[in-house]
């Protein structure tokens, strides 16, 4: 999926997956993936999920469950602009940046991440 730029993920139903394991891997040309509306509180394996997408721009996990994906560590390896060494920001609740940083901001596994808490939005 190396030549790949974009991709439209909006009719996906994911709320019965339960492994996305290297998923997007190695889809360095999309600049933008939007995820939002993925369903994970099924899915027990994340690892590699976005290792190698290295021209995102920026990444929305917001919505995303981490209690029941006890290895994320390769999740974001080598994931962002690598082009400029710029960190990308990637979004993620309050929830899952406690998760993420139990494990060590080190864990990330990505140079070019920087984790970035998004508000929960209010109706």
């Amino acid at each position: 999926c190396s030549s790949l730029t974009s991709l439209d993920l909006s009719n996906f139903d994911t709320q019965n997956v339960t492994g996305m394991g290297y998923m997007f891997s190695g889809c360095s040309s999309l600049t933008s993936l939007d995820v939002s509306n993925f369903d994970t509180q099924k899915v027990t394996y994340m690892g590699g999920m976005f290792c190698y997408c290295s021209s995102l721009t920026s990444l929305d996990v917001s919505n995303f469950t981490f209690e029941s994906n006890p290895d994320i560590e390769s999740m974001f390896s080598s994931t962002g602009s690598n082009a400029t060494n710029k960190p990308i920001p990637i979004y993620v609740s309050a929830e899952g940046k406690n998760y993420i940083e139990t494990k060590g901001d080190s864990y990330i596994g990505s140079n070019y991440a920087t984790l970035t808490i998004k508000a929960p939005q209010t109706e």
